[in-house]
């Protein structure tokens, strides 16, 4: 420290020592002197070394903002220091600045840094600019960097599932038996995974595989079992099963939680209005108060998606809420149904809501 003092009063201009003697003061914890020293260095020269130190020195005190006026200052073109891209590129994403992120990833990439996480992240700034085919270049070269890694196969079968229709030249039969591979290998490797089972019972759900979906589920406790996805799922497979008797159980089960009380009861109303039994009102109502819960919800995380450019994750969502809306809609009508046939009343306000939540 006392050399590097008298070294600057010498040659106060002198980059490698205004920087030694920052890191220093920064390892102290000093992070004001820190950046003091390094703005003492940039009075006399604006070497791209000093940049670098100031940015960290910032970063590290966590002032991102200036850091990133730092790292703008810079001249990325010839930078070959990877431990200097990494820290722009941590600055950059701090900053949702996706032009420089994609600009030093890529960068990277190039100089030779086969890092599965940086394939990732170009992947996913590629897709926010609607480049379907350059990201499903990264996704590709992830999973082959890193074929057994959970969570990076997660990434790309999401992507294939949530996109894979606006790839050229990919037909819905290999993005399917693509995504189906990956995940039951998954599964081979951890049964209880309950993101994999989920994604799958969707999978078979939309390819009215049944059997297969109750098969797979039908290893766990009731408990457990309306964890691992949709209730909806659960119980038409079921009953298209003819499993009848376990549907039931499952709906009993899932009233008594209010996170599936919307969807149970929605059941329940539908069961009772062709049995003309008086819990049909009942269950129509309880069903309509929770899904519009759960409605409002996902418009919230709709509209926070959409704000963030996130247009397939949004879309994702989109289908959901429109389910929701389509089941409020249809309990509405029961309640109408019920209360027009079996008690010969007439009740506008259920029909108008009924119209209000229906989607095509």
């Amino acid at each position: 420290m006392e050399h590097l003092r008298k070294c600057l009063e010498i040659k106060p201009e002198i980059p490698q020592a205004n920087i030694l003697l920052a890191e220093n003061y920064l390892d102290q914890g000093l992070i004001d002197k820190a950046l003091k020293q390094i703005n003492a260095g940039l009075t006399y020269s604006s070497h791209r070394n000093l940049l670098f130190a100031k940015a960290r020195i910032e970063a590290a005190g966590g002032y991102w903002e200036q850091a990133y006026n730092s790292i703008k200052k810079i001249d990325f073109e010839t930078e070959e220091k990877t431990e200097y891209l990494e820290l722009a590129l941590q600055v950059a994403e701090v900053q949702n600045d996706d032009y420089l992120s994609l600009a030093l990833l890529e960068k990277l990439v190039a100089l030779g840094q086969q890092n599965y996480s940086y394939c990732l992240k170009i992947a996913k700034v590629k897709l926010g600019s609607g480049l379907i085919g350059e990201s499903k270049k990264f996704f590709d070269l992830a999973l082959d960097l890193n074929p057994t890694e959970e969570s990076c196969i997660l990434e790309v079968v999401n992507f294939y599932l949530t996109c894979g229709h606006d790839i050229e030249g990919m037909e819905k039969q290999v993005i399917t038996a693509f995504v189906e591979d990956k995940l039951l290998k998954l599964k081979s490797q951890n049964p209880h995974n309950t993101e994999v089972t989920k994604i799958l019972s969707e999978l078979y759900y939309q390819n009215e595989r049944f059997e297969e979906i109750y098969k797979m589920l039908t290893a766990y406790t009731l408990k457990d079992l309306i964890m691992q996805t949709s209730l909806t799922i659960i119980y038409k497979s079921w009953i298209y099963l003819n499993k009848n008797n376990e549907a039931k159980k499952i709906l009993d089960f899932a009233f008594k939680s209010k996170h599936t009380r919307g969807e149970a009861s929605y059941f329940y109303a539908d069961i009772s209005l062709r049995k003309r039994e008086d819990d049909t009102l009942r269950f129509s109502l309880i069903s309509v108060y929770h899904l519009r819960k759960s409605l409002r919800l996902l418009i919230k995380e709709f509209e926070m998606y959409k704000s963030s450019k996130d247009f397939y994750s949004a879309n994702s969502l989109l289908m959901k809420i429109d389910a929701i809306s389509n089941m409020i809609s249809k309990s509405y009508l029961i309640y109408y149904q019920f209360q027009l046939h079996i008690l010969k009343n007439l009740c506008p306000r259920a029909i108008s809501l009924h119209k209000h939540y229906k989607r095509s």
